[in-house]
């Protein structure tokens, strides 16, 4: 809680290190990207894991969701920049880019398909 400063939940999951969060718009879901290469989705209303994703064998750094929360955009210790399609009910994961270092961050821009990353190099 923001106000009192107490904690209110905590998600159970894997005992594997977590390296990156992103809360949907809706503040309905919450995705948690793993040293272990793995994106969990958890509904925050419930609160429960709702799905596991297998984003390749390198360490999940960076996510972030659409505005509509229909995609999520990976981006990792290996440099694959994933966007997931999460309307279906198995995802499934494009990979729409390789770089040659870590994606440190991603962001999708509001009304749009731009997908923007940044990398070590």
């Amino acid at each position: 809680d923001r106000g009192s400063g107490q904690l209110v939940q905590t998600l159970d999951g894997p005992a594997d290190a977590l390296l990156a969060l992103a809360v949907s718009t809706d503040g309905t879901r919450l995705a948690a990207g793993s040293a272990a290469g793995a994106i969990r989705l958890f509904d925050l209303e419930v609160p429960r894991l709702k799905q596991q994703l297998a984003a390749g064998q390198q360490g999940v750094l960076a996510l972030a969701f659409s505005a509509d929360g229909q995609r999520l955009a990976s981006g990792d210790q290996g440099g694959a920049l994933r966007l997931w399609s999460l309307s279906a009910k198995r995802p499934r994961a494009q990979v729409v880019a390789a770089h040659r270092g870590a994606v440190n961050a991603v962001v999708i821009a509001p009304g749009s398909a731009t997908v923007i990353s940044a990398a070590a190099c």
